[in-house]
């Protein structure tokens, strides 16, 4: 899975966690575009993503984190469509990205992912967002049913 192929639906892999009342989503990104020249990856799991401040579980990033305009740029820069792959990938993004506002939401991180993107299924101030990721997941999901 590379970038160009989240990006354009083709495929897409996404992961809900759920503990109690507790739910985080979960997008994952490997820089498929980051290959060297035998075609394989540079490294494993993750560490592209630590090299690049990216925090991850073996390649994924909470949902609601909004990937940086320069990095994702610098990542695709040999991609002729990188500016248009951005503006496709904020189009879609309808729910909070913004880690202060977050925060004041109460939704949490954990250690190895600090950014807020722990929802609680009780908190009406979470509701919307987490109706908007499960939409976002719907339509970024492809649909091999014919």
């Amino acid at each position: 899975m590379d970038d160009w192929g989240y990006n354009t639906g083709h495929y897409s892999a996404f992961m809900i966690g759920i503990k109690g009342t507790k739910i985080a989503f979960y997008t994952y990104h490997n820089l498929g575009s980051l290959l060297d020249d035998y075609g394989s990856l540079l490294d494993d799991y993750g560490s592209l993503l630590d090299d690049y401040g990216w925090f991850n579980y073996k390649g994924f990033i909470p949902l609601n984190f909004k990937i940086p305009e320069p990095l994702l740029l610098k990542i695709n820069e040999s991609h002729p469509l990188k500016e248009a792959l951005y503006q496709r990938y904020l189009r879609d993004l309808n729910f909070d990205t913004n880690h202060h506002t977050l925060a004041q939401k109460g939704v949490t991180g954990i250690t190895n992912i600090p950014f807020p993107h722990i929802f609680d299924l009780q908190n009406n101030s979470h509701k919307e967002d987490i109706h908007n990721m499960f939409v976002y997941i719907a339509n970024n999901t492809a649909n091999y049913i014919s």
